[in-house]
């Protein structure tokens, strides 16, 4: 059932902020089983953290035989995760952006039920068919970067780039990686009212609130221009998938009220667990100019 509330303006507060000194370039976080999941873009390993961002293990991904690009390129392999159910069992889905490149077209499963923290190895699966079929629906530039599972459908986001300023969410079947050729498509365009165009760079959706928050920052047009990062909300968005075109309910700009986030490129957006009623809590991960990587931790009261 979709929710009628009426929220008033969000507010947020910072609650934790912390520097992550052996990633290089953090592309993705998850939540599950009371543990974040900091994935770096050329990972072999999943960074494990408490909610207070310590560290507790990690978990193997790939050889290099099997990760998502060679050892010694600069390639972005891993661009959008989700937490999703398969099978009755709670999995991790990893996908790189869909370039043309083939490194960045494959897709992973990884079980998390019943695994140890030492290794989750896995065949890639390759959906070329899923990433033409986008393109003949009007996505001249393929850029996954982000993927939420809602109710029986995923939502990706297709990230806006220097060369091309429009996001798109393509809403697809759960299944879409075994239908790649068939698998119904939508495309929705994110619109924004911000002056400077900006880039979603991960997707989370809240399914008691029916609520999708998305990371995103501004794609500054030189190098004079620092980066400006945002929350941004949709609420009922189960309602709105229909829909051609979406405008956020709210794009709250970080830097408001925390000057720290000036110049930090978010990367990706998760929620944590809940601890004071009425409050949702969000981690969000960015970098900076030197590719130092930060997780920060939210309160969101509404």
């Amino acid at each position: 059932m979709t929710s009628s509330t009426v929220w008033a303006q969000p507010k947020l507060s910072v609650q934790k902020i912390t520097v992550l000194p052996y990633f290089h370039s953090i592309s993705a976080l998850e939540y599950h089983d009371k543990t974040i999941m900091a994935i770096g873009n050329d990972a072999t390993r999943i960074l494990l953290l408490s909610e207070d961002h310590s560290i507790l293990d990690s978990i193997a991904l790939f050889d290099y035989l099997n990760k998502p690009q060679e050892k010694n390129t600069n390639s972005n392999g891993i661009r959008a995760t989700a937490v999703v159910t398969v099978a009755n069992t709670p999995t991790l889905l990893i996908m790189g952006s869909g370039e043309n490149r083939m490194d960045k077209s494959d897709i992973w499963l990884f079980p998390l039920k019943g695994k140890s923290y030492s290794e989750l190895y896995t065949p890639a699966i390759n959906i070329p068919d899923f990433y033409k079929r986008m393109r003949r629906l009007g996505i001249t530039q393929i850029n996954i970067d982000g993927a939420a599972e809602i109710k029986d459908h995923i939502l990706l986001a297709n990230a806006a780039t220097a060369a091309n300023n429009n996001n798109h969410f393509v809403l697809t079947e759960f299944d879409f990686w075994t239908k790649g050729a068939t698998a119904d498509l939508r495309i929705i365009k994110l619109n924004s009212d911000v002056k400077q165009p900006i880039r979603v760079s991960g997707l989370e959706y809240d399914v008691a609130e029916d609520l999708l928050l998305f990371s995103a920052s501004t794609i500054p047009a030189s190098s004079n221009e620092s980066v400006e990062s945002y929350i941004g909300l949709i609420e009922n968005i189960s309602s709105k998938l229909k829909q051609p075109s979406i405008r956020p309910d709210y794009l709250l700009p970080l830097y408001d009220f925390m000057p720290d986030m000036k110049g930090k490129q978010l990367q990706s957006i998760c929620l944590g667990k809940q601890k004071n009623s009425g409050e949702t809590i969000i981690h969000v991960c960015g970098i900076d100019a030197n590719n130092r990587c930060y997780v920060y931790r939210f309160g969101m009261r509404r």
